[in-house]
């Protein structure tokens, strides 16, 4: 009898040693996916700041661009505008030199 129990503690301190491996190996299983889990995450903020600083060099560019435009669409305007009041003027030219041929001819000499 005194075998049974000097068995029985050690089969408790086995089943111990035995539950507290396996608590070990579960966390170490946990520890080395979250460890996988953030160099993917790491991975992917790296690609979204790379994504980012293309994104900013785009619309950098197209700012530039932009701007371009609308310089040349403000000259494209204004040489219309001019073209305009210079169309203006000869047809007003036109007009009065109708006007003052009419009145000219009504006149007498």
């Amino acid at each position: 009898m005194p075998n049974k129990t000097t068995i029985q503690p050690n089969d408790d301190k086995l089943n111990k040693v035995a539950e507290l491996q396996r608590k070990v190996d579960h966390v170490a299983v946990e520890m080395n996916e979250n460890i996988k889990t953030a160099l993917i995450n790491n991975d992917k903020i790296h690609e979204l700041g790379e994504k980012s600083e293309s994104i900013k060099e785009s619309s950098e560019l197209f700012q530039k661009k932009a701007i371009q435009i609308k310089r040349s669409l403000y000259c494209k305007n204004f040489k219309m505008q001019i073209i305009c009041f210079i169309i203006i003027l000869i047809i007003l030219g036109i007009i009065a030199g109708g006007i003052y041929g009419l009145v000219k001819s009504y006149m007498p000499h």
